[in-house]
């Protein structure tokens, strides 16, 4: 399924020229996912995002919301792909519906046990940064994409891209969990802004440290110091802010 679609459009110069191009745009995909205990529907998510790495989006998203801790709180997981679009006329958006059965809890909570330090070197750091100014196939053709990469010991897991920067991030964590990765050792980079509700993402996730190339609120901030998480912020090629 594509990623990209080409359109016609009119640029329009402030000296009154004209000329007619075509623009690469990322096209939309709808997840529905209906998280289920025992035979009570607790959660109904409809996610705005591309239609790759779906499963780990699900996934990472129940993680980062709180419902499940790990992999095993999974009971059942059941992909319907193509599913009709039935909540709006004419919807040029296609949608895929996840249910997913899982045994752990209801409430949105942040996690309240501490996260371990990690250590970690400035050269991954920059490596990450040069990673992302290196550019990202969707992005360089569309502009429309947040980032997200999973990295471990300064080498670089996994990476992705999304419509938003939520979804990148959990598209990333639900890589880990899927593969077995312990994320209280790694990293995640983010293209975007980091306000708390970034910072419960990873306090969910047990992700002792994010790196962005944006900048954090002071709320986010205080948060992250209180579960022991590192924000580096304004993460470029030649400096980066550490809080």
């Amino acid at each position: 399924m594509k990623v990209v679609e080409t359109q016609p459009k009119n640029v329009i110069f402030c000296d009154g020229g004209r000329k007619q191009k075509e623009a690469d745009l990322l096209m939309e995909h709808e997840l529905e996912v209906r998280v289920r205990k025992d035979e009570r529907e607790i959660k109904n998510y409809l996610l705005t995002c591309t239609n790759k790495h779906l499963l780990e989006l699900a996934v990472g998203r129940l993680i980062s919301d709180g419902h499940i801790y790990c992999k095993e709180d999974i009971v059942g997981l059941h992909f319907k792909q193509d599913v009709e679009n039935q909540d709006l006329e004419d919807s040029f958006v296609p949608r895929d519906l996840i249910e997913v059965l899982v045994r752990y809890r209801e409430k949105d909570e942040v996690r309240s046990e501490s996260i371990p330090d990690l250590t970690w070197k400035e050269e991954w750091i920059f490596n990450l940064a040069q990673e992302f100014s290196n550019g990202m196939p969707i992005h360089d053709l569309t502009w429309g994409t947040h980032t997200c990469m999973l990295a471990k010991d300064g080498n670089i897991l996994f990476s992705c891209e999304d419509i938003g920067r939520h979804n990148a991030i959990d598209k990333a964590i639900g890589y880990a969990v899927e593969n077995d990765i312990n994320l209280s050792e790694c990293m995640l980079y983010s293209s975007g802004r980091v306000p708390t509700d970034i910072v419960k993402k990873l306090i969910n996730a047990r992700i002792p440290l994010l790196v962005s190339k944006s900048v954090p609120t002071a709320e986010a901030i205080k948060l992250a110091k209180k579960h022991n998480i590192t924000l580096i912020c304004r993460a470029y090629e030649d400096c980066f802010d550490v809080y």
